[in-house]
């Protein structure tokens, strides 16, 4: 009886491996990530960027992706989901590399798009092994610590990026004899290229990719054209919503830390550091109401239920950015900020649960990768208009912030609308898909 009580916490306690890797994988990504957002105003400084041209690079780091989203949904559903990790972590870590060393706009934006792409792959990646190794409840919580991930990283990554980017200003004098161009924003991105070569093998530790066999008979192109045809309206309004929802997100968390840089003065390290800890703060808070929320209105609304939080929490952020342009200090900009990720995160606390509540178990990672290029379509307006803007506006700081308030709050309002126009297409979706995967043998 001991042995049995033994063995089955051990086969319990195993099952979540899976999701400490995802964890672990997150986290880094998002150091990586959180370090090309503080840097950028140091980029510009040091290559002579205009607004415009600092937001085109950003969008270019869209399109690369866009192109390969379909691609990386195919590779989801048919490769080893193992290796495919490993090579999406080996390739942002050389594209961070190529980030530090660039000295042309043209190799800046190449490393930006495939750190980007690499880090693309990870998301249809992941939601295919959730979905493949966790059912019922247990896939609910899974989704809920994937989302959590995410969200936690912020805050945690910022706050290390932070801490990169002082160590290497307080050793750039040792490092510069060998490394002569070394700046210290060049220095932090080497540091987080560096991580990559023992997080790489942390997908090792899963083994064998479990992948049932029925899962390997991958559907061909007119299966994905027949659901598309039952479903394209709502398919082309969902992303639509989240492309608006992306741009106007974009726009505040992509140029609010150089609107405070510019405005306040901060050095990168110590904004880093100051949004690791309110974003940090705001998440936990966030994902803390939204786990509680979630577990209660889906059994009260169904499926139905993270579209309502989300759409309340747009309307939220929207109020939020009037107070943004009355923020009289760095902190201030920032606690507003936070509070806007709180808002954010708790309505998106299931969002992946939606999406795969909508994709048939053998289409997951396509529909997931068509997902992904939509979204990026419109994800690339977003920092150019902000940044265009801006130029236009007034040479001031605070022309960026009205700039950003102008970009984000239609398109929240935007999204809003239409989700609350396709939430009974949204429901006819799910139970045509639930439908079909109890079918199945």
């Amino acid at each position: 009886m001991i042995v049995m009580s033994f063995s089955q916490r051990y086969r319990d306690a195993s099952k979540w491996f899976l999701m400490l890797v995802i964890v672990i994988v997150t986290i880094a990504a998002s150091i990586n990530r959180q370090l090309v957002g503080l840097i950028a105003q140091s980029v510009k400084l040091e290559f002579g960027f205009s607004d415009a041209q600092l937001g085109s690079l950003v969008s270019i780091a869209g399109v690369m992706p866009m192109l390969l989203y379909p691609l990386l949904g195919h590779m989801a559903d048919t490769l080893d989901r193992h290796k495919l990790m490993i090579g999406s972590i080996v390739f942002y870590s050389l594209a961070t590399a190529v980030y530090a060393s660039a000295t042309t706009y043209v190799v800046l934006a190449l490393g930006f798009g495939i750190l980007a792409s690499s880090e693309s792959a990870l998301n249809p990646l992941f939601q295919s092994l959730i979905a493949g190794r966790y059912k019922g409840p247990d896939r609910v919580n899974a989704n809920l610590v994937n989302f959590a991930a995410g969200g936690l990283t912020t805050g945690l990554g910022s706050y290390l990026a932070g801490l990169m980017l002082l160590w290497a200003g307080h050793h750039l004098i040792q490092i510069t004899p060998i490394w002569h161009s070394a700046t210290e924003w060049r220095v932090a991105l080497g540091m987080a290229a560096l991580v990559g070569v023992p997080l790489a093998l942390t997908p090792l530790l899963l083994g064998k990719d479990t992948r049932k066999k029925k899962e390997n008979l991958v559907s061909h192109l007119n299966e994905v054209k027949e659901y598309w045809n039952q479903h394209w309206k709502l398919m082309v309004s969902v992303n639509v919503a989240l492309s608006f929802y992306i741009i106007g997100a974009g726009a505040i968390l992509g140029w609010i830390p150089i609107y405070v840089i510019r405005h306040f003065g901060l050095a990168p390290a110590e904004l880093g550091m100051r949004i690791g800890l309110v974003i940090g703060i705001a998440d936990i808070a966030g994902i803390a109401v939204g786990f509680l929320v979630i577990k209660k209105l889906y059994a009260r609304l169904g499926p139905l239920a993270p579209r309502y939080i989300f759409q309340l929490a747009l309307c939220t952020i929207v109020l939020l950015n009037i107070g943004q342009l009355f923020a009289t200090s760095a902190w201030g900009v920032l606690i507003i900020c936070a509070t806007q990720n709180f808002v954010a995160t708790f309505g998106t606390a299931s969002s992946n649960n939606m999406a795969q509540d909508i994709s048939p178990p053998n289409l997951r990672g396509k529909l997931i990768g068509i997902n992904g290029l939509m979204v990026a379509l419109m994800t690339m307006p977003g920092p150019i208009l902000v940044g265009m803007l801006s130029d236009h506006i007034t040479g001031a700081p605070q022309g960026l912030l009205w700039a950003i308030v102008l970009v984000s709050s239609p398109c929240f309002l935007i999204s809003v609308l239409l989700y609350t126009l396709t939430n009974r297409a949204f429901v006819n979706t799910v139970n045509a898909v639930a439908l079909a995967e109890a079918a199945q043998p």
